[in-house]
């Protein structure tokens, strides 16, 4: 994970989103980074939910829509860019994850912080959610954060996933990054998958038996997570190391609340839509059912362009509304 210069914030002006900013603030802060701060008006989806919006330009005088949702921008960066200097707004139009991950992309943001409502269960694996959507599609690292993370983002504690490859190191790296080697203690995890019995999904939910780790292996195992924890100690973090056998997925989610973890690291592989549905993700699964907030990186950094790339469609624009119509807006509100 490269150092962090812009962190994106994702806000749907929920308790959550209020959590995931004032832990963006929390970072920023350490980070000496820049918040830019999205809101995504949703699409009008069939005649109802248009006649809707119409009535809602109409009701403003045809100042286009958008309109309140770029006064609550302005109130939030207002309440909140206190602490970090300057938040500079975005407004945009249409499939949130979509859009998030576009305007990282166009923004170049470093890392995502964004709330998460937590959807579990069979109504998650169906409908998903905005967060385990930004997770797999984002370029940038992603911050989830619940709504009961408290009034900033600095844990004690903090599980880090370490597959012994190449997500495991850059699961290792940000967390070295993102935290206080003088205040947090590591827990070092990896969990051997024990083959295409998890990919089922069967392990996942408990309906099946998982075998046990061979004690030779899992020794073999310990003692290379013990080896990769030495990047860890040499920052002056406290590590401890365990191995586990079934589903990453599961056991990562235990061992963080077993563990009274409050934050998991983790990387993220960026699979194709078939292999999803084929061996799940355990990023995305992890953030729907942790209890903590939950960092996803990817094991290979993107490449940093040498040019600033205005996002498509959006426009600086310091006064409220705008011209008529569903024009994407800026606000900058300095502090």
């Amino acid at each position: 994970m490269r150092r962090v210069k812009r962190i994106l914030v994702p806000v749907d002006f929920s308790r959550t989103s209020a959590a995931a900013l004032r832990a963006a603030v929390r970072v920023a802060t350490r980070a000496k980074a820049r918040i830019h701060l999205l809101h995504v008006c949703p699409v009008p989806y069939g005649p109802v939910e248009a006649f809707r919006v119409l009535r809602e330009l109409r009701a403003a005088g045809g100042e286009g829509q958008g309109r309140k949702e770029h006064d609550t921008l302005a109130a939030w960066a207002k309440r909140y860019g206190n602490a970090c200097g300057k938040i500079q707004t975005w407004l945009a139009m249409g499939k949130p994850g979509d859009e998030i991950a576009l305007a990282a992309e166009q923004l170049r943001a470093d890392l995502i912080v964004m709330g998460t409502r937590g959807l579990g269960g069979l109504q998650g694996v169906l409908l998903g959610s905005t967060a385990a959507e930004t997770v797999r599609s984002a370029g940038a690292s992603v911050l989830t954060i619940g709504a009961g993370s408290g009034p900033g983002f600095d844990p004690r504690r903090v599980l880090v996933g370490d597959d012994l490859g190449a997500g495991g190191a850059a699961a290792i790296d940000a967390a070295g990054r993102m935290f206080d080697p003088a205040r947090s203690r590591v827990l070092l995890l990896h969990v051997l998958d024990p083959g295409p019995i998890a990919y089922t999904g069967v392990s996942e939910w408990g309906w099946a038996p998982v075998p046990s780790i061979p004690i030779g292996d899992e020794k073999e195992l310990l003692a290379e997570l013990e080896k990769r924890a030495t990047r860890l100690r040499r920052k002056g973090f406290r590590v401890e190391c365990l191995v586990a056998n079934g589903s990453p997925a599961v056991l990562i989610v235990q061992a963080a609340r077993k563990w009274r973890a409050k934050a998991i690291v983790l990387a993220t592989h960026g699979r194709t839509a078939l292999a999803r549905l084929v061996i799940g993700s355990t990023a995305e699964a992890v953030v729907r059912q942790a209890r903590c907030p939950v960092l996803t990186v990817k094991p290979a950094p993107r490449a940093e362009s040498a040019v600033a790339v205005k996002p498509r469609g959006l426009a600086k624009d310091a006064r409220p509304g705008g011209a008529p119509g569903p024009k994407i807006e800026a606000n900058t509100a300095a502090h």
